[in-house]
């Protein structure tokens, strides 16, 4: 599975991909970016499918006379990229089974560049790499992951939910009685207005954080005015990059004010979602220096 360059892969419902190859995500894609990442699941397989069942690909004898004719089958030995060396014999049901060494390439997982994905990916035997600027939402089960640049991986539905420790050091951590508790209890994607406010308010020789509950959002746009009506400062959030806080989506910014006045200033949000009625809230905060 190859999605490249700007492409945008967008699931209605609840969609399962299984590949038995590579997949490659490369370049500014965008993959269920709209949706949470329960909705797209990515499995990558070592099975195929004979009028046998079920044949894992890296068993030592596969049956392969239903898989390829004579042509391809050819073109599979001659083939370079395949990295394995194969024995043909035939079986006592007639089947051409494949023999081969321990050179077999195991399928692998990139996403490089600066890809924005909400998945849940399972590939247990796969290798996955994901270099550059990435922001990956979702669970990953898989053998080995490298990250090279500054990738980001975030977990939408933490089992812990809250760790603690009492005076007499003894640790307590809350969670689910089970897993089926963290997926019966998911919070509402929908796209609606809920709790907007700003802490501290007044920020006194801190930075105040801007929390704004509104489903998930495809992106948010933040405008800060002092009380002239000048634009102080103005930031966006993408959609992906929201929180789960008090069991609702949340998207939180920082405002750096280490350069910033005394003073009473207003802020302007608008969260926006195709298809969907722009959000806009105006509220006030102030700065003490």
């Amino acid at each position: 599975m190859n999605i490249t360059g700007k492409s945008e892969l967008n699931v209605e419902g609840n969609v399962a991909i299984v590949c038995t190859g590579d997949i490659k995500i490369l370049g500014r894609v965008k993959v269920n970016h709209n949706n949470t990442p329960d909705r797209l699941v990515i499995f990558v397989s070592t099975y195929v499918i004979t009028k046998y069942g079920f044949e894992n690909i890296f068993d030592d004898d596969i049956p392969i006379n239903d898989i390829f004719d004579k042509d391809e089958l050819k073109e599979l030995l001659d083939d370079k990229e395949i990295e394995f060396t194969p024995e043909l014999s035939i079986d006592n049901k007639g089947r051409v089974l494949c023999k081969r060494d321990k050179k077999v390439r195991i399928p692998r997982i990139y996403i490089g560049g600066k890809n924005a994905v909400n998945a849940l990916i399972y590939a247990p035997k796969t290798k996955l790499v994901i270099a550059g600027s990435n922001i990956y939402n979702g669970n990953i089960f898989t053998d080995e992951i490298n990250i090279v640049g500054k990738g980001e991986i975030i977990n939408p539905n933490p089992l812990i939910q809250s760790v603690s420790i009492s005076q007499t050091n003894e640790l307590s951590i809350d969670r689910p009685k089970s897993v089926m508790d963290v997926f019966d209890n998911q919070p509402d994607p929908t796209f609606k207005l809920g709790e907007v406010y700003t802490y501290p308010n007044p920020a006194k020789l801190v930075n105040p954080k801007i929390q704004i509950k509104c489903g998930i959002a495809d992106k948010l746009e933040i405008r800060i005015y002092d009380l002239a009506s000048d634009l102080v400062h103005s930031a966006e959030i993408e959609g992906n990059r929201y929180l789960i806080i008090g069991n609702k989506y949340a998207y939180q910014y920082e405002w750096d004010i280490s350069d910033v006045a005394s003073g009473i200033y207003i802020y302007f949000i608008r969260a926006l979602k195709q298809g969907e009625k722009d959000i806009k809230i105006t509220k006030q905060l102030a700065i003490i220096q």
